[in-house]
């Protein structure tokens, strides 16, 4: 069983996954709530597809993963519209967009090139495990704009300059981007030192 997740740098494919709810993320709360909502979908998601498997088409499938991904993202906006009206609202647009979220990890990154399914209980927790470093990725970008944008994180003052560019709409592909040269500056720093001590 060998998925394409195996194949690539798991940075590489958890990016265009995130990409759709980036904008959202814009503090450690909204970030949880993001990945919550793609960590149930992808949850509700894995079981149809998994016994759906070879019984239907793909893209069939892709359809019926979309509109479910749909229902779970529209109940949580229902539910936050209750209990937490300020997320829900900071959330907007983002929110519906899980289901692209989802959509990209069901059909693009969890199926195996040749169509041939694993086993259930190998399919669910590998969606598990690829929802939980979305939901990770998504409250570690909540937390660099929240800073960004409010100068605290939670209660605590950070930033007495205001940063705030960086943490809006436009600056969120920065903050990632920077995320990301920093993780590829310290894999190389790795390397190099394993280099160095076997040479």
């Amino acid at each position: 069983m060998n998925y394409p997740l195996f194949k690539r740098p798991a940075l590489a494919l958890l990016f265009p996954a995130l990409a759709p709810t980036l904008g959202g993320a814009v503090s450690v709360r909204a970030g949880l709530v993001l990945g919550a909502v793609i960590l149930v979908a992808v949850l509700v998601t894995a079981p149809y597809n998994v016994v759906l498997a070879g019984r239907v088409p793909r893209a069939v499938r892709l359809v019926g993963t979309a509109v479910l991904a749909v229902t779970v993202s529209t109940l949580a906006r229902f539910v936050l519209s209750v209990t937490d009206p300020f997320v829900s609202e900071a959330l907007g647009v983002f929110l519906p967009l899980v289901t692209i979220n989802v959509v990209i990890l069901r059909q693009g990154v969890l199926y195996e090139a040749d169509e041939a399914q694993p086993r259930a209980a190998t399919q669910f927790a590998q969606s598990a495990w690829l929802a939980l470093l979305l939901m990770g990725a998504l409250v570690g970008i909540g937390a660099v704009r929240e800073v960004l944008l409010t100068g605290a994180l939670g209660q605590t003052a950070i930033l007495a300059i205001d940063l705030s560019f960086f943490g809006g709409p436009g600056g969120v592909l920065i903050v990632v981007g920077s995320l990301l040269a920093v993780g590829q500056a310290l894999r190389l720093a790795s390397q190099r030192r394993g280099d160095a001590s076997h040479g």
